[in-house]
């Protein structure tokens, strides 16, 4: 599966971190998709590179909207601490969009990834119930 994670505020935390070496070590591609131009991106690369996410796996925006990168990716799962970035990512995307200020990391950690993407099915399913 392919995860991009938010930086500001959710990868520069290090119990994200942690949660995304959990995502790399279970095979999943890891992305780092960040509202930062990359003129201000130092830090941001510094830690893909401490986390062994390749270069070409972080997406710089630069005050854009990120469903764009996350549609040109493929990504299935963004996690992101900005509700309305979220928001556009579900309405506009295939992508399932997590709200890290709602869930603990440590919660991620312990959830099966299929609970979160496959969601909006069970919903779906109940409203034929």
């Amino acid at each position: 599966m392919k995860i991009s994670l938010d930086f500001d505020g959710v990868l520069s935390q290090l119990a994200w971190q942690t949660v995304a070496v959990s995502f790399q070590e279970n095979d999943h591609q890891v992305y780092i998709v960040t509202g930062r131009c990359r003129e201000q991106g130092a830090r941001v690369l510094d830690v893909a590179d401490q986390l062994d996410i390749p270069r070409e796996q972080v997406i710089f925006t630069c005050n854009r909207d990120k469903w764009e990168a996350i549609q040109a990716e493929g990504i299935e799962l963004h996690l992101d601490n900005n509700a309305e970035q979220l928001a556009l990512i579900e309405t506009l995307t295939e992508a399932y969009g997590l709200n890290t200020s709602e869930v603990p990391p440590y919660d991620v950690l312990r959830q099966d990834l299929d609970e979160y993407t496959d969601q909006e099915d069970e919903e779906d399913d109940d409203l034929t119930d």
